[in-house]
C-alpha cells in the first residue's frame, strides 16, 4: 500500500460501537471458562434484573433519506497503528480524514477513519447511540416450563465487509451481486471481551450448496449465501445449559 490509499469497504451495523481495530494475524483463545455444577433444584426469580431495550433504540428500517453513493475511505500510512480501544482523541486519529455516511436500516450518520502501517489496518467508526448495549440473547429461566428461555437483548455490533471480487461488486445482501468477500465480525458482548472481531468469508452465488442460504436478489433472481469462519479458534463458544444454574 502506498503512502495514501483508498479503501472501499461495505459497513454494516448493529445498535452501537465507538471503536473497532482488527488484526487479522492473531487467533484467539476461547471466552468461555469452564462450565459450573448445574444445580438440581429450581430457583424463583423475583429479583432478576432482564436486560431492557435502550431508549431511542433503532430498531426498525426507516427508508432512506438520499440516494445511494460510492464513498472512498481514505487510509493513510502512519508509524504505527493506534493501540486497540485508544480513544478518539488519539493524535493518530485526530489527524486521519474523516469520512461521513449513513446506516442503510436506520439512516443514522456514520463517521469513519482508517489508518495502516504497512501490516496492520485500523478503523476508528463512530456513530449516535443512547448506552452500550453489552448483551446478547441473556437467558431467563422459566419456573414454568423448567427451560432457559432467551431474552430480546441484542448486542452492538459492526460488520466491515472487503470484496474479493473487484470494486464493481454490490456487496449488500438487499439488492446484491454474485461474490466473495472478508468479513470482519466485531460484536461487543461476544468477541469485544477478547479484544477481537470473528474474521469470516461469505460467497454469494447462483448454485446452491449444502450449507448454503437463499437470497434473493432483484437483478439475479435467487442467490445463495454460504458464510464461514476463517481457520484458527474463535473468539466465542456456544453452550446451552438444561438445568437451573442461577
Amino acid at each position: 500500500m502506498g503512502a495514501r490509499n483508498a479503501l472501499t469497504v461495505l459497513v454494516m451495523m448493529g445498535t452501537a460501537v465507538l471503536w473497532a481495530g482488527c488484526d487479522r494475524n492473531r487467533k484467539p483463545t476461547s471466552v468461555l471458562g469452564p462450565r459450573s455444577a448445574a444445580a438440581k433444584e429450581s430457583r424463583p426469580q423475583e429479583n432478576i434484573e432482564l436486560p431492557k431495550p435502550q431508549a431511542r433504540e433503532y430498531t426498525q428500517i426507516v427508508p432512506p433519506t438520499r440516494e445511494a453513493r460510492t464513498i472512498i475511505v481514505p487510509c493513510a500510512r502512519v508509524a504505527a497503528v493506534p493501540q486497540l480501544g485508544s480513544p478518539a482523541s488519539d493524535p493518530v486519529w485526530v489527524n486521519a480524514t474523516a469520512v461521513d455516511t449513513l446506516d442503510f436500516s436506520s439512516q443514522r450518520p456514520i463517521a469513519l477513519r482508517a489508518v495502516h502501517d504497512g501490516r496492520h489496518v485500523s478503523f476508528l467508526v463512530r456513530y449516535p447511540d443512547a448506552a452500550p448495549s453489552l448483551t446478547h440473547k441473556s437467558w431467563l429461566w422459566s419456573e414454568s416450563e423448567q427451560v432457559y428461555k432467551a431474552m430480546g437483548d441484542r448486542e452492538d455490533m459492526l460488520v466491515l465487509k472487503f470484496s474479493m471480487s473487484g470494486n464493481d461488486v454490490n456487496l449488500s445482501l438487499r439488492n446484491a451481486d454474485p461474490h466473495r468477500a472478508d468479513i470482519w465480525f466485531w460484536k461487543a458482548c461476544r468477541t469485544d471481551p477478547m479484544g477481537y472481531a470473528d474474521d469470516k468469508w461469505d460467497e454469494l452465488s447462483t448454485g446452491k450448496r449444502p450449507d448454503s442460504v437463499e437470497v434473493p436478489s432483484p437483478t439475479h433472481g435467487t442467490l445463495y449465501l454460504t458464510r464461514q469462519g476463517d481457520e484458527g479458534q474463535p473468539a466465542y463458544e456456544d453452550t446451552m445449559p438444561f438445568d437451573y444454574q442461577g
